[in-house]
């Protein structure tokens, strides 16, 4: 069967996954799971070890002991103030099938809600359709296509 809309068409960002199939909500849980753990396992640490080149008794260097995720470094270096607790939570929500539509407030101090939620839904959305290289698989190819939403097809998308 021939797609009607590109993917990208399909999917949007700020809306909760609860809007689209069970199927595709799994899909993004699953990945959202396999993302948490990673993040979780891999806090970058920084330690003391002896110089290379030692100027003094004692002399010691930092150097990384463990780094973050390649993923989560790219998110960090791409928006501003990102943050680690924020990432996990977002993360949770969405592996639960607890994640919430992306909001916009005039009246409190913050001008927006669920801003992680919607980073992680587009983010998760291109590795699950375009795939992605992990240094420890290589290539991972894409898991989502056109026939997890053919039922959006002959229906009004629901954003």
């Amino acid at each position: 069967m021939e797609s009607c809309l590109s993917l990208e068409d399909y999917f949007n960002p700020e809306s909760s996954l609860s809007v689209y199939s069970p199927l595709v909500q799994q899909m993004f849980s699953n990945e959202a799971n396999f993302l948490l753990d990673d993040l979780i396992q891999h806090k970058l640490s920084v330690g003391l070890v002896d110089a290379p080149e030692p100027q003094h008794p004692n002399h010691k260097i930092r150097t990384v002991l463990i780094y973050n995720p390649s993923w989560y470094s790219e998110l960090y270096h791409n928006h501003p103030h990102f943050r680690r607790d924020r990432s996990i939570r977002a993360l949770t929500r969405i592996k639960q099938n607890k994640d919430q539509p992306f909001r916009e407030s005039d009246c409190s101090a913050v001008s927006y809600y669920f801003h992680y939620d919607t980073i992680y839904r587009e983010f998760i959305f291109k590795r699950l359709t375009a795939g992605y290289n992990d240094p420890l698989w290589g290539f991972v190819p894409p898991t989502l296509n056109h026939h997890h939403f053919e039922s959006y097809c002959s229906e009004k998308i629901p954003f």
